[in-house]
């Protein structure tokens, strides 16, 4: 998912203390690089995203208000439960990373070397790869219900997503 980074505890956050725009003690971000983060913060809260490409299949990922994650992976059963911020780019006048942690017992999607470490990517690198983007969460994966695993062998997007996760 992008460099490896360690996101320090915030010292402020724009929007809460786990949703980004959060500036880690000690950096000094560009002026405008705090409002890109809370710029993307803000986009991404309580949507559901999707993103496909051929060495991970298909991945949604509900993004909720609070910080909380909740990731339903092609060839994976059930939910990856993580957590989510955004942060100023590294260095002054590049764009606002997007990061992503799930528990180190659960494999990270992506890489599971990565498990209960940040990862953290470019945020318009992120925007421009997603397949499909919901507002809220349409599939329900904050419920944690059990779901069965998305199909690994072709791109789903949320439509199809959906008939697979709906009750029944």
């Amino acid at each position: 998912m992008g460099d490896d980074a360690s996101p320090r505890r915030p010292s402020r956050c724009a929007s809460g203390w786990k949703l980004a725009a959060c500036v880690a003690p000690g950096s000094a971000p560009a002026p405008d690089s705090f409002g890109r983060a809370a710029a993307l913060a803000a986009k991404l809260a309580d949507t559901t995203q999707a993103q496909h490409d051929r060495f991970f299949g298909t991945q949604i990922e509900y993004l909720a208000p609070d910080g909380r994650s909740r990731l339903w992976a092609a060839g994976r059963a059930g939910i990856v439960d993580g957590q989510w911020l955004t942060r100023a780019g590294p260095r002054p006048g590049e764009a606002a990373q997007l990061c992503f942690r799930y528990g180190a017992d659960r494999a990270l999607a992506v890489d599971p070397a990565q498990g209960g470490n940040w990862t953290c990517r470019d945020g318009a690198g992120y925007l421009g790869t997603r397949s499909g983007s919901a507002a809220g969460d349409p599939l329900g994966l904050a419920t944690g219900r059990p779901l069965p695993p998305l199909p690994a062998d072709r791109a789903i997007g949320l439509a199809e997503a959906a008939g697979i996760a709906a009750p029944g």
